[in-house]
């Protein structure tokens, strides 16, 4: 019985040797390809929750972009943080984002918003 069992394997076997392999049926010369085409920038919005951040946060989320392409980073600033008082600016904590974004080769598109409340010419909404 066990001589039956291994002329069938050895049957089965041997005609497997006669079938292509797919590695046999593969081109072996290498094909040139086309140059490749330049992709499209990708930007993204989130700077602004990285103003305040540790350095190593706002190192790892660089690290972050750069892993999934990013070349552009969108960034509000709020023009009471930087300027709290008339003529009294703190640029730091957005300088820390923007140097680390730099250092990362990712450009930033800063919007300055928001109106402190020393700017504002009305500050009851209702009668503005």
């Amino acid at each position: 019985m066990l001589t039956a069992s291994v002329l069938v394997l050895a049957a089965a076997l041997g005609g497997c040797a006669s079938h292509p392999r797919p590695d046999d049926t593969l081109p072996t010369s290498s094909t040139p390809l086309a140059a490749p085409t330049p992709l499209a920038r990708v930007g993204v919005s989130g700077g602004t929750n990285l103003i305040g951040s540790a350095p190593a946060v706002v190192d790892r989320s660089m690290r972050a972009m750069n892993t999934l392409g990013v070349s552009l980073l969108r960034m509000d600033i709020a023009w009471p943080a930087v300027e709290p008082a008339d003529g009294v600016w703190n640029w730091a904590a957005t300088d820390a984002v923007v140097d680390s974004a730099r250092r990362h080769g990712i450009e930033i598109l800063g919007i300055l918003d928001y109106t402190p409340a020393w700017a504002a010419s009305c500050t009851d909404l209702r009668g503005c």
